[in-house]
């Protein structure tokens, strides 16, 4: 069967550099990662609630294997926010590339940041407060070793969270003949290709072989059925990706998965036999070490309290971080608005054009009866006020709350 691999590796896009002999069975086209896209859409909700029951929250900083297009490492970024750090690490520079653009476009460039490596041997230079990763065990050669390496870059307290899936509890209700087959070809495929289908099952006997403690696990899957259901374009696009390594490992061929006109096949099945789809299982694992444990030593038990008086002494600093700055900058505004009263009566002032709400509270130059821009013009017609923020007023005011007395034109 290697050899079989080795032969048909420069078709299917074999890794280039790694330790792993093993090629990516799914490929890196611009199908997989639009795929990619498509899953991580499909189960962000799955995902993010795996992430913040683990402990992920404001302030941390956070390590992602496998990042692929980034879709865990920005969600991870927002939860974390711009006072924490996500660092997301793929063997491939397409889809790193993908995933710079995705963070650029959500705002999140700035705290968000990607590097391309190889996963059973990155080491990074610093250290994370969690290492998380969805869909990447099942890949790796032997994922107890890279896990134990990797616990021994978190910080005490740190935490380990992961989402696999197991493809064997796949099923349809009623049974439909082409879902079983793609679920065959699809599990078939990944078998022979040398890599774990049930690693949301074995994660205990991962975390075990990692020298961590039992884990703490939930299951969640999604289903779908109807017409408009997005399940049957990602049960194709699978498949279409796939298909390299099916023809390699002589699964199936081109000609009998028809992957052009898959999506459509499965739709019309499942809305005539009023069929319901349930994905396979994500099984999800968080793990928090011990806190007076050394970096690279992995400890046997979990001390939750201590962890959790750790996650929220970080949270306490990034909040009191924020809280500094926000009032350096008021500060430093009041200072500037101070500058810019002094500086009033010896420059020529401008009329202001700005649109504002006029203020109610009448000025003690004028009656207090008269109130609203039009009684003051009616009062005086040399001067106006108006209530401005610093963008929009040119006279440079910069608060909401100042009265600007400026010179009609």
């Amino acid at each position: 069967m290697d050899n079989l691999l080795a032969e048909h590796a420069p078709k299917i896009d074999r890794d280039q550099g790694t330790t792993d002999p093993r090629p990516y069975a799914l490929g890196y086209t611009d199908g997989e990662f639009k795929r990619l896209e498509l899953q991580g859409a499909l189960i962000h909700d799955l995902t993010e609630h795996v992430l913040r029951s683990a402990g992920i929250g404001p302030g941390m900083s956070v390590l992602d294997i496998g990042c692929g297009v980034g879709d865990v490492s920005l969600l991870a970024g927002k939860l974390v926010g711009p006072s924490g750090r996500v660092l997301g690490v793929d063997r491939s520079a397409e889809a790193v590339d993908i995933a710079e653009r995705r963070a650029t476009e959500s705002c999140q460039c700035y705290w968000t940041c990607f590097t391309v490596g190889e996963l059973d041997t990155f080491s990074p230079d610093e250290t994370f407060d969690a290492v998380i990763g969805r869909l990447v065990l099942m890949y790796l050669p032997d994922p107890a070793a890279t896990l134990r390496r990797l616990a021994g870059y978190l910080r005490p307290g740190g935490i380990i969270a992961f989402q696999e899936m197991a493809m064997a509890l796949a099923r349809s209700f009623p049974e439909a003949p082409l879902f079983s087959k793609c679920r065959g070809w699809i599990i078939e495929t990944i078998e022979r290709a040398g890599f774990e289908v049930d690693m949301g099952g074995r994660l205990p006997m991962v975390f075990a072989g990692a020298g961590l403690p039992a884990p703490q696990m939930n299951s969640a899957g999604l289903a779908g059925s109807g017409p408009d259901s997005p399940i049957y374009d990602y049960i194709a696009g699978t498949l279409r990706s796939l298909l390299p390594m099916a023809e390699a490992v002589g699964v199936a061929t081109a000609a009998e998965m028809k992957v052009d006109t898959l999506a459509e096949r499965l739709r019309s099945e499942a809305v005539e036999q009023q069929m319901c789809i349930m994905l396979p299982p994500l099984s999800a694992h968080g793990q928090i070490r011990r806190d007076n444990e050394p970096k690279g030593d992995i400890g046997c038990s979990t001390l939750p309290s201590s962890s959790a008086r750790d996650i929220s002494s970080t949270r306490a600093t990034s909040r009191r971080s924020m809280c500094w700055a926000l009032w350096f900058s008021f500060l430093r505004r009041r200072a500037l608005a101070s500058l810019a009263s002094c500086a009033a009566p010896f420059r020529r002032v401008l009329p202001c054009r700005c649109t504002a709400t006029p203020i109610r509270r009448p000025s003690s130059r004028f009656p207090a009866r008269l109130k609203g821009f039009r009684s003051r013009r009616k009062a005086s017609s040399r001067y106006r006020s108006c209530r401005a923020t610093f963008s929009t007023c040119p006279a440079g005011r910069s608060t909401p709350f100042e009265t600007c007395r400026l010179r009609r034109p």
